[in-house]
């Protein structure tokens, strides 16, 4: 009985060793009971998604009102972003050719205004959402990397909490006074094209 139970014991310590070295093991051959070993195993591949986009506008400037002042005007804009990734980045760039700084174009006689872009994240703190700056003054193309993600305060993966809807990426532009008033009269307009990508390391296996 003791040799019996030595050559257990053996085989029991021979399995836990293969185990560290093989995803599967048979199990040995035995007169009484066998065991095999099978891993199970699954990757899950990231994803990401940009909701509740809506187009940036400065609307309509009108240059008597006091409001300007030397101030630059401000438009804003927010949107969620999913990712089932713990970090994620943005990109944001011009439809147009490749440039230096954002501008519009006006409709009419083709004179550039510009513009600047930050970006902020809203975090919830426990209690309420606050902002938390993650950019300023992005230049076209320029990818800001390692925006943390959490769904801490919302209640499913399109941004809403117990009451309402909070975007978790905000869009902030701003136009000089003094610029505005050195163009022309007219229609002015540009296209943002904002890309997310998932920041994760190594996925797959």
């Amino acid at each position: 009985m003791k040799i019996r139970h030595f050559s257990y014991l053996a085989a029991a310590a021979s399995i836990l060793s293969a185990s560290v070295n093989a995803a599967s093991l048979d199990g040995p051959l035995s007169s009484n009971a066998t065991t095999a070993q099978m891993d199970v195993t699954a990757s899950v591949d990231p994803v990401i998604q940009i909701l509740h986009v809506e187009d940036l506008s400065f609307g309509q400037l009108d240059l008597t009102k006091s409001f300007l002042d030397e101030e630059d005007i401000t438009a804003t804009s927010t949107f969620c972003v999913y990712t089932n990734a713990p970090s994620f980045s943005l990109e944001i760039t011009t439809a147009r050719f490749v440039s230096s700084q954002f501008y519009m174009t006006g409709a009419n006689n083709f004179e550039d205004l510009t513009y600047t872009v930050d970006v902020v994240k809203k975090v919830f703190d426990g209690s309420q959402f606050i902002n938390e700056a993650v950019a300023e003054d992005v230049t076209p193309g320029e990818v800001l990397t390692t925006i943390a993600y959490s769904n801490a305060g919302y209640i499913n993966n399109i941004c809403d909490t117990p009451t309402e809807t909070v975007d978790n990426i905000e869009i902030r532009a701003y136009l000089d006074e003094q610029e505005v008033r050195s163009v022309s009269a007219d229609d002015y307009s540009d296209t943002l094209l904002i890309t997310a990508r998932t920041v994760a390391g190594s996925f797959g296996g």
